[in-house]
């Protein structure tokens, strides 16, 4: 990332009365920590900021400040659309429209394949997480307004993105600026221990049962070089759980010894599926999913697939073929 990059992103939102910040489908912590952290300190600046997430995110991210006033839909038009954690505009699903309206438009991103149809893009796939660039956006937005725009809760929402998006900093994608960016953020006051709990580890019998069930039925291919696990709709109904449950499990896969690949498939609709594949140092998961459109990191990425399961089944298989 340049200095410059964050400069132009903090002046498109500095000059904006108006922001749409959206939010990409199947919303992370990171994606929704950024444009919290964004609404927040857009507002200080008595600007109209609204968060919109065409699915609305997962219990566990209710600890951030404004998250009941997340959106699924507005008829309002913005100033500046920005999108949060992506860069492709169908990442946005129907919340894409803004960009369609706005008079201008920013993608802030971090994940590769930076799309060209944003007027202006802060793109650094460098960076673990977006809620890593965004804090050096605000830094920016502090220049131009005078004003300490920083607060324990923005410094809190960032946190959850970084600690999210990194496996609380397990992930090969952390780096120097990284953690100085976390201690910068520890300078606020918030329950650093007690946010790592809550959106990593803690859970509810419901949940507990899904992984222990799903996880049973783990198969293996490519002598056992690759794990896959299946989330079908009868795990969901007969455990009193959904597909946002399935968030971080299949991360348990890449940990035993001797996996290359491991891949989540979660029946998300009618003969659609949600792939999300982690991988070890030998396998660009970014790469083996680009094929379907999907993308994300080189140790951990995601794609939707449409049609029967074992069709959707044979597919991965055969990516998975192609890059061991």
């Amino acid at each position: 990332m340049t200095k410059t990059r964050a400069e132009i992103a903090a002046k498109n939102l500095f000059e904006a009365a108006t922001v749409a910040l959206v939010c990409h489908v199947n919303p992370d912590g990171d994606t929704v920590g950024a444009a919290l952290a964004l609404k927040a300190v857009l507002e200080k600046l008595s600007k109209t900021a609204e968060v919109f997430c065409d699915d609305f995110p997962y219990e566990k991210l209710s600890i951030l400040q404004n998250f009941e006033k997340i959106n699924t839909s507005s008829e309002k038009k913005f100033d500046l659309a920005v999108a949060v954690d992506f860069s492709e505009t169908s990442r946005g699903g129907v919340s894409a429209k803004y960009f369609k309206h706005a008079k201008k438009t920013l993608a802030v991103d971090h994940h590769k394949g930076l799309q060209s149809n944003f007027g202006c893009a802060l793109a650094d796939s460098s960076a673990a997480a977006t809620c890593e660039l965004v804090y050096f956006v605000i830094r920016e937005l502090e220049k131009l307004s005078g004003m300490p725009l920083m607060d324990d809760e923005v410094a809190k929402c960032l946190f959850v993105g970084l600690v999210t998006d990194t496996g609380c900093f397990r992930f090969s994608s952390v780096t120097a600026r990284t953690m100085e960016v976390v201690c910068e953020l520890y300078k606020f006051s918030f329950d650093a221990s007690g946010i790592i709990f809550k959106v990593l580890s803690e859970t509810s019998r419901s949940v507990f049962m899904l992984k222990s069930r799903v996880l049973a039925k783990t198969k293996f291919f490519f002598d056992d070089r690759v794990a896959v696990i299946t989330f079908r709709k009868d795990d969901f109904s007969e455990t009193g759980t959904s597909p946002e449950n399935t968030e971080g499990v299949v991360q348990e896969l890449i940990a035993i010894k001797g996996v290359d690949v491991a891949v989540s498939i979660c029946e998300a609709g009618e003969k659609t599926f949600k792939i999300s594949v982690r991988s070890s140092e030998k396998v660009d998961a970014a790469d083996m999913l680009s094929y379907f459109g999907g993308g994300g990191h080189k140790r951990a990425a995601g794609a939707r697939l449409s049609g029967y399961y074992e069709d959707v089944l044979d597919k991965i298989l055969k990516a998975c073929g192609d890059v061991l």
